[in-house]
């Protein structure tokens, strides 16, 4: 994100809320994985993936909905940053890993839809380094 914009020129006080509001939690580099290929429906297969975690405490909005919500959020703040920094190219950063995942969770293990291709992307690593180990016991 910071090639982007230089963030030594952010020295605005609302700039800087908004580089932060954009800054994912947790960055997955699929490309090349063990698994690669083995479920190409899976938006997170072969590609770098960003993905944020939220929790829902109001029981107002529905798990889905906060999803849609920072979504959004976090494209606004780079469409205002990308505004008001000549040369910032973060919407089209954020353009190139496709979606931007939103992992919601509340209680008793109620997640957003966000979760699913993640969770299938580590079950078929797990499977697939699992089938490796066997291969070589016969």
């Amino acid at each position: 994100m910071s090639k982007c914009l230089k963030v030594g020129d952010v020295t605005d006080e609302e700039d800087q809320r908004l580089f932060q509001g954009i800054i994912p939690d947790t960055i997955l580099d699929a490309r090349g994985r063990i698994n690669g290929g083995a479920s190409p429906d899976n938006p997170v297969e072969n590609r770098v993936s960003l993905f944020e975690h939220k929790t829902l405490a109001s029981l107002k909005d529905t798990i889905e909905s906060r999803a849609k919500a920072v979504q959004s959020d976090i494209k606004k703040r780079a469409e205002d940053l990308d505004a008001r920094q000549p040369g910032s190219t973060l919407v089209q950063e954020l353009l190139t890993h496709g979606k931007y995942f939103v992992l919601v969770s509340v209680t008793f293990a109620n997640l957003s839809n966000d979760f699913i291709p993640l969770v299938d992307f580590i079950a078929m690593g797990a499977v697939s380094a699992h089938t490796r180990v066997k291969r070589f016991q016969y």
